[in-house]
């Protein structure tokens, strides 16, 4: 039977496409119908910092638009947030990454122009019974998406199945990358002041002093504060898609205190043999390891193992595994033979 990510593993994040939340209705006009020549159609999502409008540019298009909310544009830290997103949305040209239309400021207020796309977020998607070979395959483009935002500089930090949006056409696309940083750029912010009763679900963490991102998703390194790169969004996303096959966290604890030392302990939950093969948790438990020089070598090494796996040739084990057996044998090898060598000379 297929395995769904329960309603206690999703989260509620900001979305660039798809019906509006419950919490934020249709509207036909916003506070403000129309902002930089682009007008309003309807507010698709809330995050801490910023609101999405659906929105038309002037020639007709749909676009999502995204503003600092209300009351909110003259917090400097937010402005520069929301600049990185638009630096790193428009260093990237792939098709599972959402594409960059136009950035600015209006009255005051910045904002991103993004593709709009119809359909619904990852998380929404995984709440339908899915099979774990289909959850694999939208995984796979999901991480061709991070991969190309590795290649070119750039670290998400955030990976989780609401910032990425599942479009009618099937394709998977990475959003949101509000939290962004150039992996050759400054260092993280410090773990100290995450409250230790804190849900694990708790929205993104970015008060000064505190760890950014998702605490669910986050790598050891990510919630010791230290500097974060392509092995922690290749963390998170194994959590993620962990997660959406198996229908549990890779890690357990519901308390940032109880889940934070699971994951520095490399505490991985095994899980249930009948879900899926045996090779994607050996995929997974390598993508999870507490230190990154022992995850995959690449968002893309992981991935392609994702494909081959799916094809029906999946990765040998551990190559660092091996190449210890290898030693041993060889060890043992010369051993015996040291022992024949002296019997004969006796």
């Amino acid at each position: 039977a297929a395995r769904v990510m329960s309603p206690d593993l999703q989260t509620t994040a900001t979305t660039i496409g798809g019906p509006a939340p419950d919490d934020a209705p249709d509207r036909d006009g916003a506070d403000e119908p129309e902002i930089a020549g682009y007008r309003i159609v309807r507010r698709l999502g809330v995050g801490g910092t910023s609101v999405v409008y659906e929105a038309r540019a002037a020639d007709g298009r749909a676009v999502a638009l995204k503003v600092i909310r209300p009351g909110r544009s003259a917090a400097e830290p937010v402005q520069r947030r929301l600049l990185r997103e638009a630096r790193a949305l428009g260093s990237l040209s792939h098709p599972n990454v959402v594409r960059l239309l136009a950035t600015g400021e209006h009255d005051g207020q910045l904002y991103i122009a993004m593709e709009y796309v119809a359909g619904a977020s990852l998380e929404a998607w995984l709440a339908a019974a899915r099979g774990w070979r289909e959850v694999v395959e939208m995984f796979v483009q999901v991480g061709r998406g991070l991969a190309a935002a590795h290649a070119a500089g750039l670290v998400h930090r955030d990976v989780k199945p609401a910032n990425v949006m599942v479009g009618d056409d099937g394709r998977g696309r990475v959003v949101d990358f509000g939290l962004v940083r150039a992996l050759a750029g400054a260092s993280d912010l410090s773990a100290a002041s995450v409250p230790a009763h804190a849900s694990v679900f708790d929205a993104s963490l970015t008060k000064t002093g505190a760890v950014i991102g998702t605490p669910a998703y986050m790598a050891p390194e990510q919630i010791e504060g230290r500097r974060c790169g392509g092995r922690s969004d290749q963390f998170s996303y194994c959590v993620a898609l962990y997660a959406a096959v198996y229908g549990r966290r890779p890690f357990a604890g519901e308390l940032w205190h109880e889940l934070v030392g699971n994951v520095l302990a490399g505490a991985v939950v095994a899980p249930p043999d009948d879900v899926a093969p045996a090779w994607l948790f050996a995929a997974l438990r390598r993508g999870l390891a507490v230190q990154p020089r022992e995850r995959w070598d690449s968002m893309d090494a992981l991935v392609d193992a994702l494909e081959r796996g799916l094809a029906g040739r999946p990765e040998p084990r551990d190559p660092a595994a091996r190449r210890r057996l290898v030693v041993v044998v060889l060890a043992v090898v010369l051993a015996a033979a040291l022992v024949v060598a002296l019997a004969v000379m006796a």
